[in-house]
């Protein structure tokens, strides 16, 4: 679940027996209110004043089970405590929740002799064209943690098919690194340094 979800939540939970007025949720917010409606969780019902249309739980238990369904932790959960995917996954039970990789596998490929990419932080090297000869590629982890130094041509290339025939393409390239739409700001600074 994302942020705004538990919020709105969090705010249905908190409003009680009176509910939130329907003019008050937002429009991003009716596919869920949707869900509360086809589980029993909640529904609309005529305000206690005479006017407008609020959204009430209908069912305490429908509406706990549809919260721990979605958000393992609950609908109290500190946003501060989502530090990964992982973590968006275990409390949240959605790994988009969390926005902001904290590495990620990039696909390399070298088919002359002796190319090798190593490691700024550990001084270990990867012999990629022993690898990409025995695999058919090397992988890397790029990460705050984790990161390469490479000497000698780069190319870039967006073709999966490209990418695994590239010596027929580009054989000059010293080191193709597979990028597939748009690229992170890690990458492309990792490519700056290259």
């Amino acid at each position: 679940m994302r942020e705004w979800e538990i919020a709105f939540l969090r705010k249905l939970r908190d409003a009680s027996a009176d509910g939130v007025t329907q003019s008050s949720i937002p429009k991003r917010c009716h596919a869920i209110v949707n869900a509360l409606r086809a589980c029993g969780a909640a529904d609309y019902l005529p305000s206690a004043a005479g006017r407008g249309i609020r959204l009430r739980i209908k069912s305490e238990t429908s509406f706990k089970r549809f919260v721990d369904s979605r958000c393992p932790a609950g609908l109290d959960i500190d946003p501060s405590e989502i530090q990964s995917h992982a973590d968006a996954i275990v409390h949240l039970a959605d790994a988009k929740a969390f926005n902001q990789p904290i590495a990620e596998g990039v696909f390399i490929r070298a088919t002359k002799p002796n190319i090798i990419i190593q490691s700024v932080d550990t001084g270990d090297t990867i012999p990629v064209s022993q690898l990409t000869a025995s695999t058919g590629c090397a992988a890397i982890q790029l990460s705050d943690k984790r990161s390469w130094t490479f000497q000698g041509s780069v190319a870039v290339v967006e073709n999966a098919d490209a990418f695994w025939l590239h010596e027929r393409v580009i054989p000059f390239v010293d080191l193709v690194i597979f990028a597939s739409g748009r690229m992170s700001g890690r990458l492309l600074d990792w490519f700056a340094s290259c």
